[in-house]
Formats: C-alpha cells, sequence, structure tokens
C-alpha cells in the first residue's frame, strides 16, 4: 500500500499537476495540505476519475484546508479541531487492509509566522498550542500513519544551513523540542528517516529565493509517522523532487511511503 502526503498549495490552481501526481506515483491514499476551499466544492468526480473514489475533506473558503483520497472505501471520517481554531488542519479516516484497520490522518500544522516567540508573536503560540496537543491527540498503538505538511524541520540535516535556520520559525530549538515530545508521546516512527537516517532530506523549497530549488535549499517540512510497534510494515519512501520543477509548481514535493499491507 502506498501513502502519499502532498502540500497541494491551492487545488484548483494545481488540478493538472495533481493528475500528473497521481499518474507517476499511483497511490493508494494521497494526503492532501492546503486546498483551499469549502469541503463542499472538493472536487470528488474529478479524484474519482483519477482512480481514487473515495474522498474526505475539512476546510472552509479563505482557509487552509486538509483531504484524503483513497482507492479503496473511507469510514469513520473524523474532522475534530486541534489547537483550538477550527481553521481546516486534520481530517482522519480508517481503510480496512491485510494488517486490520488502517487509521490515516491528514494534518496542516500552523506555519508560525515570522518570529519564534510566543510574547510577541500569537501565531506561534497556535502553533505549539497545536503541537502540544499533538502529544496525547493520537494515543495508542493502533495502525495509524499520520502527517502531511507539519511545518517543522526537526534535524540538522533537514534544512540546508542549520546555523542559520534555527534562528527561524520551523527549525527552531523549541519547535524541534516538541516535535520530538510528540513523537516520543505519540509511539511514532518519523518515516522519512527511517528510510533515509542521514543526508540532507528536503521536501520544500521556498518562492521568495527563486534559485532555492536548483540550488537545492530546502527545509524537510512534510512528514508521514507510523506508530513504532509497527514499523516493521515500512517497505520503502521516498520524495517526488520532480514535481517541483514542474511549471508554477507547489513549493513543496509529495512525500511517499510504502508499506506492506492490501486493502482487505
Amino acid at each position: 500500500m502506498r501513502l502519499v502526503t502532498w502540500n497541494v498549495n491551492g487545488l484548483r490552481a494545481r488540478a493538472a499537476h495533481v493528475d500528473q501526481v497521481i499518474e507517476a506515483l499511483q497511490p493508494d491514499v494521497l494526503m492532501l495540505q492546503e486546498i483551499k476551499m469549502d469541503a463542499a466544492i472538493f472536487p470528488v468526480e474529478a479524484f474519482a476519475a483519477a482512480g481514487l473514489p473515495h474522498t474526505c475533506a475539512h476546510g472552509f473558503k479563505g482557509k487552509h484546508g486538509v483531504a484524503i483520497a483513497s482507492r479503496h472505501p473511507l469510514r469513520d471520517i473524523d474532522r475534530t479541531v486541534i489547537g483550538g481554531v477550527d481553521d481546516g488542519r486534520h481530517v482522519s479516516a480508517t481503510i480496512a487492509t491485510s494488517g486490520g484497520d488502517l487509521r490515516v490522518s491528514s494534518l496542516y500544522v500552523p506555519s508560525g509566522g515570522d518570529k519564534p516567540d510566543v510574547t510577541i508573536n500569537d501565531k506561534f503560540a497556535h502553533k505549539l498550542a497545536f503541537m502540544e496537543e499533538m502529544k496525547t491527540f493520537f494515543a495508542g498503538d493502533g495502525l495509524h500513519v499520520a502527517g502531511g505538511d507539519l511545518n517543522i524541520a526537526p534535524q540538522e540535516h533537514d534544512v540546508h544551513n542549520h546555523k542559520k535556520c534555527r534562528r527561524l520559525v520551523g527549525h527552531s530549538d523549541g519547535e524541534r523540542q516538541i516535535m520530538a515530545e510528540a513523537i516520543e508521546a505519540g509511539g511514532w516512527i518519523d518515516t522519512g528517516r527511517a528510510v533515509q537516517p542521514e543526508g540532507p532530506l528536503f521536501t520544500w523549497w521556498g518562492y521568495r529565493y527563486p534559485p532555492a530549488f536548483e540550488r537545492n535549499m530546502g527545509w524537510r517540512l512534510d512528514h508521514l509517522w507510523l506508530k513504532r510497534a509497527h514499523a516493521d510494515l515500512i517497505r520503502g519512501g521516498s520524495v517526488f523532487r520532480e514535481s517541483r520543477a514542474w511549471e508554477k509548481p507547489s513549493d513543496h514535493a509529495p512525500v511517499v511511503l510504502d508499506l506492506g499491507l492490501d486493502a482487505a
């Protein structure tokens, strides 16, 4: 079973790119962030035509929005608010598999504004509150993959320049610490680093500096976590960097996780 997460940065603007990603990666499950639309107008028919007929979304006009599109039926859909503000940052669903019920959660952690200081930046305080709640929100060791755009690059080689970037939101010491605590408290494994333990690994290259992608000046902001009790199911993973080179791309690249499961 192949799971893919992608911050599409506007579903309507990237509709053709979504089709290309589905065609290239053939996901069983596609987790999306920043769909930037109300869930009521999520393009169910377009995803069905692309081979992912089962969908759920949590989004509002003018907000961020998340979604799941699947080849296999979804049940127990949950849109519980995390972090105290309902702006479309979480949707979960269950898929029946050969290894039991698989819970899938698509998440968009708040970006956190410009300054990593809760005393002057309410957006940063909201981000930390969201991550704090994530420590207990996904309790238990059941078969579960959670992830998406988590807006934190947790390790030194998850940014192109650790010394510089640790002063910035997304790689500050406090954020990296709270992410480590969330992983530990939830019994998760960071599958990106389980597959590639060492060396630079990036999923995001910003727009503000146009040569960022060509010079590989990236950050690893997009993650897929698996409950540690099921780590033996990991068969592989990768970052689909090719999409970042397309015309008018999302600034994020899709992240892939392959598990030793089949749909039931």
